[in-house]
């Protein structure tokens, strides 16, 4: 008996649900504006009867006697080259070096240009600045060296100028000289410098 009426209970629910969706749907549908299949012709447009303000003065947006907002220009961190550090893109780090190297100011272009201290390993118990000292002295100095250094200044001013080959990462540029020698480039902590040359 109680199947029975289970079963009379879920019908009557099901169709008093049917019930109320024919009714929704025809009052929806009785209150909707009817769509016709109407299509207005755009009227010709005529350009001499199109006006043109004035040009107005240009609006201020705060009243005139507020205060100006004040403007914080803040300076990038130590390790973030700027604007001005060659060491910034490549081809300024590029122009940096070859000056260095004219100028034959090479503790700076061995400091500046090479990798950084980190890199240098010292097993005589020197100092770092005593190792650059020490280099910058050698390509002063030795003949062979010079001559290195003169040749590797040629390569620089050949390129210069050129768009060198970017590695995928970004971090790595490539010029090739005219004698196929490359000169690669680095950037490390946010800084160019000459890997090889």
């Amino acid at each position: 008996m109680k199947s029975k009426n289970f079963k009379v209970a879920v019908f009557i629910l099901f169709v008093a649900i049917i019930c109320i969706g024919i009714f929704w749907r025809t009052q929806s549908s009785a209150t909707a504006p009817e769509k016709t299949a109407q299509t207005s012709v755009p009227a010709k447009f005529d350009a001499t009867k199109l006006v043109i303000p004035p040009p107005q003065a240009a609006k201020t947006l705060a009243p005139p006697n507020q205060p100006k907002p004040e403007i914080t220009i803040t300076t990038p961190a130590a390790d973030t080259p700027t604007v001005t550090d060659p060491r910034a893109n490549p081809d300024t780090c590029l122009a940096e070096g070859i000056h260095l190297l004219e100028s034959k100011d090479f503790v700076t272009f061995l400091k500046e240009y090479r990798p950084p201290e980190r890199f240098y390993n010292s097993s005589s118990g020197q100092t770092y600045d005593q190792i650059i000292e020490q280099a910058a002295q050698k390509l002063q100095n030795d003949p062979s060296e010079v001559i290195e250094v003169q040749n590797s200044l040629a390569r620089m001013q050949a390129v210069q100028g050129t768009t060198p080959v970017m590695s995928h990462g970004g971090d790595t540029a490539t010029y090739t000289a005219p004698d196929g020698l490359q000169i690669v480039m680095m950037r490390i902590d946010g800084h160019w410098i000459f890997a090889q040359w």
